[in-house]
């Protein structure tokens, strides 16, 4: 891994054995994901090992922008070694461009006002619908269900933002623990809890009755 920022990556080829007699070897990069004259300089050649020898860099320049993208590679191959042989795990080494500029996801998210807001939607999801059924009237449903859903978007788009920002979050535990914490938001809306009140098994509205503290007594 590379920063897009760092100007160059060194890769270091070394020889294990026979640095008695000399040794060539030729290498070349090969797009991935990351184009040749856009993302980096393309390099081929060869490295000249001379008698003692025990290792080589290659250099090859990376190219910084200030385009806010997904992270990209690309992949420095070696082949044809003459005077010496090449290990078939050490044929190719991928490269990857980690983009350095801040996306907007990322720009939104250390925002202090974005942290305390997702810090209040998360007590208003654990606490705010049990507490307005103690001690709300029943008129106030309407401004219950307008915060609900509010707070539902803001979960929402939050796992949007986490998504941006980490690679492996949509395949972790934590993606699908806030997935299925932000759909069950929904069933606090009135209209939407009397829609499956009125269509669901009742094995899934007495699940739902209890998530909801009740409602359906209101």
């Amino acid at each position: 891994y590379i920063s897009e920022a760092a100007g160059t990556v060194r890769l270091t080829v070394k020889r294990l054995k026979g640095g008695l007699d000399p040794a060539v070897l030729f290498f070349s990069t090969e797009d991935g994901t990351a184009d040749a004259g856009f993302d980096y300089e393309p390099q081929s050649g060869h490295l000249l090992f001379r008698r003692g020898d025990k290792s080589k860099d290659i250099k090859i320049l990376i190219i910084d922008d200030d385009e806010i993208e997904r992270d990209k590679h690309f992949t420095v191959k070696l082949m044809y070694p003459e005077g010496g042989t090449l290990n078939r795990f050490y044929e190719k080494v991928t490269v990857v461009i980690v983009d350095d500029d801040l996306n907007w996801f990322e720009l939104v998210a250390r925002q202090r006002l974005y942290q305390v807001i997702e810090a209040a939607c998360t007590v208003f999801a654990l606490f705010g619908n049990e507490l307005y059924m103690r001690y709300a009237p029943k008129k106030y449903d309407v401004y219950l269900d307008a915060i609900t859903m509010t707070v539902f978007c803001f979960f929402a788009f939050d796992i949007v933002v986490q998504h941006n920002l980490h690679r492996s979050y949509k395949c972790s535990v934590r993606f699908w623990l806030d997935l299925i914490a932000t759909a069950m938001l929904l069933p606090s809306v009135t209209f939407i809890f009397e829609a499956i009140v009125a269509s669901a098994p009742e094995q899934v509205v007495s699940v739902l009755v209890q998530g909801t503290a009740a409602r359906a007594t209101r």
